[in-house]
């Protein structure tokens, strides 16, 4: 399980002309946790704002939330409701107190992942996948700072003469992951059947006795062969050989799998088989 809490405090945000959003603090915790089994990947995301105000030039201030805010997205859209009223009073005043256009956001997390695989392998708290390649291609943030998910966004617009520009600013950012892959061991004692087409080995090196491949049964771990392994050169050939009657045995024990390989390999033989042909008759042309 993975648990992180993420703080920002003290924050202002200055609009520009004696007008600014102060928030007290930002809280971000997330947790996830997977067991491996369906139904066990779970997350927890939450987000708290403390402490909301928004300071409008001659006027009283405006209080958004005077401690924890009940509901986050509530809250930030109280305070961009807030900052458009503050923007559209100062609208003709074009002098140095003009403020930047501001936005303020609260992300939501990628969803796939907040919800968990539905084996219980993983599950994890991050940025949304859109919000990902947003922010890598046109926010020039690298890779690994783009997947953190903000308890808060502001982005700051201040676009003009000289082009395309804003900030944007994250506030508690947090990133949660969990992982658990559960697989079936069997009993060391476990033998596969005469049938199977694989060679399992499940006893020691010197073994006289193991299941496997009905024609390279009579070679493997044999006293013989497990003493010519251990002699240079020869022991090589003598897996080379074992190898080549496993092999021959499953192609025995599945003769239709083993003919439509046969077939294939002949249909891309035969352009070259023509190709080949072609060449004859042209060599024999230009002799006559």
């Amino acid at each position: 399980m993975a648990r992180v809490t993420s703080t920002a405090q003290g924050i202002v945000i200055d609009l520009g002309a004696g007008s600014s959003v102060s928030i007290g603090r930002v809280t971000h915790t997330a947790s996830a946790s997977a067991g491996g089994r369906p139904g066990s990947a779970h997350t927890q995301d939450s987000a708290e704002l403390d402490r909301v105000f928004v300071d409008r030039s001659g006027l009283p201030p405006l209080p958004i939330c005077e401690s924890v805010c009940p509901d986050v997205q509530q809250a930030v859209d109280q305070i961009n409701r807030a900052i458009d009223d503050i923007q559209a009073q100062r609208i003709g005043d074009a002098n140095s107190s003009f403020p930047a256009l501001v936005q303020i956001s609260h992300p939501t997390s990628y969803p796939f992942l907040a919800n968990g695989s539905p084996g219980g392998y993983t599950a994890a708290i991050e940025a949304n996948l859109n919000q990902q390649y947003d922010d890598h291609q046109f926010n020039g943030m690298p890779p690994e700072e783009t997947v953190f998910l903000p308890g808060l966004r502001i982005v700051v617009y201040d676009d003009g003469t000289g082009g395309l520009s804003r900030e944007v600013i994250d506030l508690a950012g947090v990133e949660a992951d969990a992982a658990l892959g559960l697989s079936y061991v069997p009993p060391p004692d476990l033998a596969p059947p005469d049938e199977s087409p694989i060679a399992f080995i499940s006893q020691p090196a010197l073994s006289p006795t193991v299941t496997d491949g009905a024609i390279g049964r009579r070679l493997r771990h044999t006293h013989i062969a497990a003493a010519l392994n251990h002699i240079p050169f020869v022991g090589p050939s003598v897996r080379v050989i074992e190898r080549f009657f496993n092999g021959l045995g499953v192609h025995l024990r599945d003769l239709r799998g083993t003919l439509s390989l046969f077939a294939f390999l002949l249909v891309l033989l035969l352009p070259l088989v023509l190709m080949a042909r072609r060449q004859l008759w042209l060599s024999d042309l230009a002799d006559s």
